[in-house]
């Protein structure tokens, strides 16, 4: 039987553990392989191994958080033909059994969760919730819950690794948070007393379709990333406000043990992937035409890349963005590339390695944190390309003392973001500007522009709102 990755109760421990190890996904990445096995249990630290004693299998996984096995494995247990057919009876059995268990729990925990009631006398409990397979959402959700600690909230960051039953909240409903904070996600199995926020950073579907209806309850409160993310959610009739990203201070500063030379380095993933998800046979000659109005005239905005929709008809507003994205990102450094800047540039992220013309200054992909921070304090400059102003980058470089050099693109920004930028950021609107903006010198005030984007003033207002709510409602 071939296993891919399912989801497989194995009767060989040692086998088993070996498939753990192999990280198995599906859905993008977002769901792993669980692995379970009866017996002795192993001494071992995967994410996605679990002990299951026979004697148990039917109570453990009923009770259990992780998916239920859909699979089962002989390999390496040495059973014969008939010994497996018997064995397979009985633990599929079992398994099927459990099924029905475990829908029934999680919905009772999810009836208890919409009905729970709240004491807002108490300390607050905050809960926040991540993917390790998100490389921004998942640390930017740990940064607002580290603040919250911080001031002395009670937090439970609920990490998820991808082997979690989606249905299961019995943690939560533990835990009964009178505050949630997600990204991207409504998150509505909370009852009406709970505080939900919600930090809209990507367009989902559920923003950009029209058809999907969106019932806001009356304690959420919705921020938008971008001026063009909170267009579209008044679209959708969803009040919103706007929150740039926010920087982790504690981990991105000047480092006095790193020599800072003059030299450009860039940060990020490339847009290949999402260029490549653009299936119209008029992208080629759209894009060709996009990078000449960025290399003449600097951002396109959204009105004149509407006006060019409407005569490449096949080309939806989508798959504009994911144009612009690359022509931003990956054509507008080839560009920089080729011009005699005299400092050398080094490139690091996703995805690079793919295009040859940037392999030459291409180092590799960073561990998040603290070797951003190395590598930001090793350069006097970085470059700040795609889509908007104040982007994570952006924040990371300032706080750790590199200078940004940053692609114009600030229609996306709200107005109150972009006032006095100009002395905070050294920006340009197209690569032949920058050979005469390196030679010369820049001071702008980073520290300033770092102090008006923390997660410690993000998570004073969320405090805030909710104490003053209450004491409203309790008046």
């Amino acid at each position: 039987m071939e296993i891919g990755s399912q989801d497989t109760f194995f009767l060989d421990s040692k086998t088993a553990e070996k498939y753990a190890s192999e990280l198995r996904t599906s859905d993008a990445g977002y769901q792993l392989q669980c692995c379970y096995y009866p017996g002795e249990k192993l001494e071992s630290h995967l994410p996605n191994l679990f002990h299951l004693p026979l004697e148990t299998l039917v109570p453990d996984l009923a009770e259990g958080r992780h998916r239920i096995p859909t699979a089962i494995s002989y390999e390496g247990c040495g059973l014969s033909a008939e010994q497996m057919l018997e064995s397979n009876k009985l633990i599929g059995a079992a398994i099927e059994s459990a099924a029905p268990l475990r829908e029934s729990l999680n919905s009772i925990s999810g009836r208890q969760l919409l009905q729970a009631e709240l004491d807002f006398s108490e300390p607050l409990r905050f809960l926040l919730q991540g993917h390790v397979n998100t490389r921004v959402m998942r640390h930017v959700s740990e940064n607002i819950g580290n603040a919250l600690q911080a001031r002395g909230q009670a937090v439970y960051f609920r990490l998820q690794n991808g082997t979690e039953d989606r249905f299961y909240t019995r943690d939560i409903l533990d835990f009964n948070p009178h505050v949630t904070i997600n990204i991207n996600y409504l998150n509505h199995i909370i009852s009406e007393d709970v505080f939900n926020f919600v930090w809209i950073q990507d367009a989902l579907p559920w923003i950009t379709d029209q058809d999907i209806e969106v019932r806001l309850r009356r304690r959420d409160r919705v921020f938008h990333l971008t001026h063009y993310l909170g267009d579209l959610l008044v679209k959708k009739g969803i009040d919103s406000s706007y929150q740039p990203f926010c920087i982790d201070h504690n981990t991105y500063k000047n480092r006095s043990d790193v020599s800072r030379e003059d030299k450009i380095v860039v940060i990020g993933s490339s847009y290949r992937s999402q260029w490549a998800g653009v299936r119209s046979a008029q992208k080629l000659e759209l894009c060709g035409i996009v990078l000449d109005h960025y290399l003449q005239n600097g951002y396109l905005n959204l009105e004149g890349r509407e006006i060019l929709r409407a005569v490449y008809s096949e080309i939806s507003s989508e798959d504009m963005k994911y144009i612009c994205d690359y022509v931003e990102r990956d054509l507008l450094l080839k560009q920089i590339l080729s011009l005699d800047l005299g400092v050398p540039i080094e490139i690091y992220g996703y995805d690079w390695e793919l295009d040859n013309d940037f392999m030459p200054h291409y180092k590799g992909v960073l561990a998040y944190g603290k070797d951003i921070s190395r590598v930001y304090n090793s350069s006097k400059y970085t470059l700040v390309l795609g889509g908007y102003v104040l982007q994570q980058r952006t924040l990371e470089a300032a706080a750790s003392g590199t200078i940004p050099l940053v692609l114009r693109a600030t229609e996306v920004e709200d107005s109150s973001s972009v006032e006095k930028m100009e002395d905070h950021l050294v920006f340009f609107d197209t690569p032949s500007e920058l050979p005469d903006l390196l030679g010369k010198e820049h001071n702008p005030d980073l520290d300033g522009l770092v102090a008006r984007h923390t997660y410690d003033k993000f998570a004073t207002e969320i405090i805030s709102h909710v104490v003053d709510a209450v004491g409203t409602a309790t008046k």
